[in-house]
């Protein structure tokens, strides 16, 4: 015990950069000159509970107040990538909360907003920013005498990252994660851990040939969401790899492990020596996994991607180098590695750096291992921090609008996507449930630009010339409702939507409403329309009805808005206190069930085991503002709608 205590009270040090020498993403070498990253502000709330803590991890996309939806992320939104992290207790409320921004606190890799943007559509993430905010992350929490106390109580850590983001491993990686020194840095060790030594991130757009051509292997768009439950996108991983191996077939052949950035996170938090394996949720964010048999890589894909002549031996390769994939959403990938252990004391045996400390007692702690439960990526972490009941939508409501559900429906189609559910477990009635998502890209920008146009820049005058037009109670109040669509950019859902478009009850097309103070109106109409229309398909309700939506995002704070959305989805709303920790939330929740059933609680589900948890301390609904209710009669009064605007919206389409 002396030496351990010995061992743990060493002087940390502050990361330094990785000398990770080439980046085939740019073609050039970028050695960084050392620099002490500069200190978070943190602050945290004191925790009173001597019980046993969870920790949840997110290395996603933004540091705001919207949801981490990877389609909802514009480009334009002013936000830094960043690290974070949350602990709860064991009644999932959280205790303590840090975070490091890349641009910010590691300056010296010179990105923005967490990236490197290059010609032809190439983004990327530098491999080694990452381990350095890990190492400054925990650095940090750790200097704090809280954070000292709630790392020395974590039982369990999982967490999210980006979806897509692929890491490329060398084959000196296995020697160097199990010999890591805790005295030194994670960066300055793995160095020649990675073949590559960036990671594409899910903004890039340049392989849209690579997508063409894996679509073209087996037969369309509509085939390749079938099997996989998207149509092939640039940013997904499989492209992404493709397009690696016809452009740099050494660096291909030198990587000996392809992981998400999920798990890589697994991987680094365990340094086992071991890469650890994707987790299924996320690894459906990649154009591979055939979702439609749910227990593969497709061949006909991994044939494309690797090259193969013919006799497997390519595709064989490269099933090698992604990996089994993990369908036990409770599964732990193993134990917090000892690197992890030392430098932090992360041992829950051990509950604080002093032999009698003032903030605790540690005989009530059993002397375990910390499990690590594998990461997933951000939009399911998302969606576990809901912990959604069946029926429950997600909608939020930012530059771009996105629609997030749980539903046991397998129903893909190439506008939306469809992901295995990241709470999935084997149980003994053999259920599989999947994650479902909506992408538009007009959301804020066209009811924006609408609130401009016809009500001054004014979001009270535009609230007030939507209120001007009462919301129809019967079918028959909705004959002579005229019909819009704005498509400021090139839509995806519906595919090919551009520009503007007004049509009369009797579907003429025309330049203006007969009173343009509908407009207001008409935009909101529109786009809550098509939410109900494709949502209502992947619900698993017959009557595809929502229970409640959780509306967030920035839109979210115009009552008249969400007014709007629930009586043409006819389902109250509900607007969570802050949803800007909701990945690392969701992560500490994963970690949660992970450990409830490594110690016992059998065959449980994720959700009833988190509402156990927070009903034993009046967490439920906490956090979470009742905003609205459909007015009666309106969702029957808009489901006389849907069949003319189906067609104008086709007919705008074609416009």
């Amino acid at each position: 015990m002396a030496a351990a205590l010995s061992a743990l009270r060493m002087k940390t040090e502050l990361p330094l950069p990785s000398p990770f020498s080439f980046d085939p993403h740019r073609l050039e070498s970028f050695p960084f000159q050392p620099e002490e990253p500069k200190q978070n502000d943190a602050a945290p709330q004191p925790s009173t509970s001597k019980e046993t803590v969870f920790l949840g991890l997110d290395l996603s996309t933004q540091v705001s107040d919207n949801l981490n939806l990877w389609e909802a992320r514009g480009a334009d939104e002013s936000a830094s990538q960043a690290l974070k992290a949350s602990f709860t207790d064991q009644h999932l409320k959280g205790v303590g909360e840090w975070k490091v921004e890349f641009d910010k606190d590691l300056p010296h890799f010179g990105t923005t907003s967490g990236v490197h943007m290059r010609d032809g559509g190439v983004v990327t993430s530098p491999v080694a920013m990452w381990l350095e905010a890990l190492d400054l992350l925990f650095t940090q929490i750790h200097s704090s005498p809280h954070g000292k106390l709630l790392l020395s109580r974590v039982v369990a850590i999982s967490g999210a990252a980006q979806q897509h983001a692929s890491v490329y491993w060398s084959a000196s990686s296995t020697s160097l994660l199990k010999n890591l020194e805790s005295s030194s840095q994670l960066s300055k060790q793995l160095d020649g851990a990675f073949s590559i030594a960036t990671s594409p991130n899910w903004q890039d757009s340049s392989t849209t040939k690579e997508c063409k051509d894996m679509e073209d292997s087996v037969g369309g768009a509509e085939e390749m969401a079938k099997r996989t439950g998207s149509k092939a996108h640039e940013r997904f991983t499989g492209p992404q790899i493709l397009k690696l191996r016809r452009n740099h077939p050494e660096l291909y052949e030198a990587t000996a492990r392809i992981s998400l950035a999920s798990s890589f996170l697994t991987t680094i938090l365990c340094a086992d020596g071991e890469i650890k394996s994707m987790e299924e949720s996320d690894a459906c964010g990649m154009n591979l996994w055939n979702l439609e048999k749910g227990n593969q890589w497709d061949r006909d894909l991994l044939a494309v991607v690797s090259g193969d002549t013919g006799n497997g031996v390519a595709s064989a390769s490269l099933s090698q180098k992604l990996g089994s994939v993990e369908q036990d959403g409770s599964a732990s990938a193993g134990n917090l590695g000892s690197w992890w252990c030392s430098r932090f004391n992360m041992n829950p045996g051990l509950s604080c750096l002093f032999d009698v400390c003032p903030f605790c007692f540690t005989d009530d702690l059993p002397n375990i291992e910390c499990l690590v439960s594998h990461f997933t990526g951000d939009n399911p972490a998302t969606l576990l921090s809901f912990s959604l009941l069946s029926g429950d939508v997600i909608v939020s409501l930012g530059t771009s609008d996105t629609i997030l559900l749980s539903t046991t429906t397998y129903a893909p189609r190439p506008e939306t996507h469809v992901f295995a559910y990241p709470a999935n477990y084997p149980n003994a009635e053999g259920k599989r449930s999947y994650m479902a998502m909506l992408c538009y890209k007009n959301g804020s920008l066209p009811r924006e630009a609408v609130r401009d146009q016809f009500a001054g820049g004014s979001w009270e005058a535009f609230n007030q010339m939507v209120d001007e037009v009462p919301t129809p109670k019967t079918v028959e109040e909705t004959r002579d409702r005229e019909l819009g669509f704005w498509f400021l950019k090139p839509e995806i859902i519906p595919h090919n939507g551009r520009g503007t478009h007004r049509f009369t009850s009797s579907g003429e097309a025309v330049s203006q409403f007969k009173n343009p103070r509908f407009n207001p109106r008409a935009i909101l109409e529109s786009q809550f329309l098509s939410f109900r229309s494709r949502s209502s398909k992947m619900l698993s309700s017959t009557t595809g009805v929502p229970h409640c939506i959780y509306a967030v995002g920035g839109a979210s704070a115009n009552a008249t808005i969400l007014g709007a959305l629930s009586s043409v989805m006819g389902a109250p709303v509900q607007r969570p206190a802050s949803s800007s920790t909701s990945c690392s939330i969701g992560g500490a929740m994963k970690a949660f069930w992970c450990w409830k059933r490594a110690n016992g609680a059998g065959d449980v589900c994720f959700e009833d085991i988190v509402h156990e948890a927070q009903s034993a301390s009046a967490v439920v609904g906490e956090g979470k503002d009742a905003v609205c209710a459909p007015e009666e009669g309106a969702f029957e009064a808009y489901g006389g709608m849907l069949e003319r605007f189906s067609d104008c919206e086709k007919r705008a389409c074609l416009s």
